[in-house]
C-alpha cells in the first residue's frame, strides 16, 4: 500500500525490545506486591499487638493499594496472632507495642515489623505506602525514628505497698490498655499511649530479679516513693528521689 513505511529489521528489534521491557514491567510489578497488616482499634493502631483483636489487611504495589479488608485474629494468644499472619501469607506487620519474644517469633517466619506505630488508620497506611513509616509524627510518644528512643517526660508513680515492681508495671500496662480501648478523644488516647510505651519499654528491659534482690523497696511491702520515668531516652528507676538504676542494669545512675 502506497505510503506505508515497511518496518526494518532494526524497527522490528526495538519493537520487540519495548514489548519485552512491557511484559518485564509486568512480571516485576507482581514480585513487588505486598501484603501488610495493620493491627487496629477504631481505626486507630492498636498500642499492644500481643491483645489486639482486629486487623486491616492491606495488598499493594508501590505508591498503590489492590485490595483492602479488615480480619479478626482468631487466636486471643499472642503466638496464635502471628500464625493469623502467617496463614494470610503477610509480609509485614505495622503494630504498637509488641513483646519482644512475640516480635522474635514473627521474624522468624520471614514478616517485618514495624513496631511502635502510633496514629489514626488511613495516616498511618499512607505513610507505609509512602515509604514513612519510620518518620518520627508516627511514633508512640518516647520513641523516635528508626526506632530510636527520644526524650519522654513521662513519670510513673510506682505503688510497692502491695507487691514488687515488675507485678506494679504489669498492672499499670494492663490498666493503660483497657483504658485505651475506652477512651474517646484523641488527646487521652495519645497520654495513654505514653504510659503503654513506657510500660512496655520496662518489661521489655529491666532486669527485675537483679532490682528486687539489691534495692529491698523495689521487692515490694515497702512505703518508698518509687517512680519509672525516661530520661535521654533511657528508663530510670527512683526511689525517694534518688535514680538507681536504668535499662538492662541495677546499679546507681552516675
Amino acid at each position: 500500500m502506497a505510503g506505508r513505511k515497511v518496518p526494518s529489521e532494526e524497527d522490528k528489534i526495538s519493537g520487540w525490545r519495548q514489548d519485552a521491557f512491557r511484559i518485564a514491567g509486568r512480571t516485576a510489578g507482581k514480585a513487588l506486591e505486598v501484603k501488610a497488616v495493620f493491627a487496629t482499634w477504631h481505626d486507630r493502631i492498636a498500642p499492644l499487638f500481643d491483645t489486639s483483636r482486629h486487623a486491616h489487611i492491606v495488598e499493594a504495589v508501590p505508591g498503590r493499594v489492590q485490595v483492602e479488608r479488615r480480619e479478626c485474629f482468631g487466636n486471643d494468644s499472642p503466638v496464635g496472632k502471628v500464625l493469623c499472619l502467617v496463614e494470610w501469607g503477610v509480609g509485614t506487620l505495622v503494630c504498637g507495642a509488641i513483646s519482644r519474644p512475640v516480635q522474635a517469633i514473627a521474624a522468624a517466619h520471614g514478616i517485618q515489623v514495624f513496631p511502635f506505630i502510633a496514629g489514626g488508620l488511613r495516616g498511618v497506611v499512607q505513610a507505609w505506602l509512602d515509604g514513612r513509616i519510620q518518620d518520627a509524627r508516627y511514633a508512640m510518644p518516647g520513641h523516635g525514628q528508626r526506632g530510636k528512643l527520644i526524650a519522654s517526660q513521662t513519670i510513673l508513680a510506682l505503688d510497692l505497698s502491695r507487691h514488687c515492681i515488675e507485678t506494679e508495671i504489669k498492672c499499670l500496662n494492663n490498666r493503660a490498655v483497657s483504658d485505651y480501648f475506652r477512651a474517646g478523644k484523641a488527646k487521652d488516647k495519645e497520654a495513654i499511649e505514653q504510659v503503654v510505651a513506657l510500660t512496655q519499654q520496662a518489661l521489655a528491659s529491666l532486669d527485675f530479679p537483679r532490682l528486687r534482690s539489691t534495692h529491698a523497696p523495689l521487692a515490694g511491702q515497702t512505703d518508698a516513693r518509687v517512680e519509672l520515668a525516661k530520661e535521654r531516652g533511657r528508663l530510670v528507676i527512683r526511689i525517694d528521689g534518688f535514680a538507681i538504676a536504668s535499662e538492662g542494669t541495677s546499679g546507681a545512675e552516675p
